[in-house]
C-alpha cells in the first residue's frame, strides 16, 4: 500500500519534501522492476501527516517534481 511510481528507469530514486522544503522520504531503486512505492511514511517509521507533499524523481541526471497528496 502506497503510492506508486511505475515506468522508472533502474537507477531512478525518488525524494519526497514536504511543501516547506523538508526532506521527509528517499526511495532508490534496488532492480530492474521500473517501480517503486513510496509507502507514506517518514525516513523515522512515522506515517507521514495529510497534506500536499513534492516529490523529486531523478534518473540518468535528470530530474521531474510532481506533486503528490496523502489523505488517511
Amino acid at each position: 500500500e502506497g503510492i506508486v511510481f511505475a515506468n522508472l528507469t533502474k537507477d531512478s530514486s525518488i525524494t519526497v519534501y514536504t511543501v516547506s522544503g523538508k526532506a521527509v522520504a528517499h526511495i532508490k531503486s534496488n532492480g530492474s522492476s521500473g517501480m517503486l512505492v513510496w509507502n507514506m511514511k517518514t525516513a523515522n517509521g512515522q506515517d507521514a501527516a495529510a497534506g500536499v507533499y513534492f516529490c523529486r524523481i531523478a534518473s540518468n541526471g535528470k530530474s521531474k517534481i510532481i506533486k503528490v497528496m496523502v489523505v488517511w
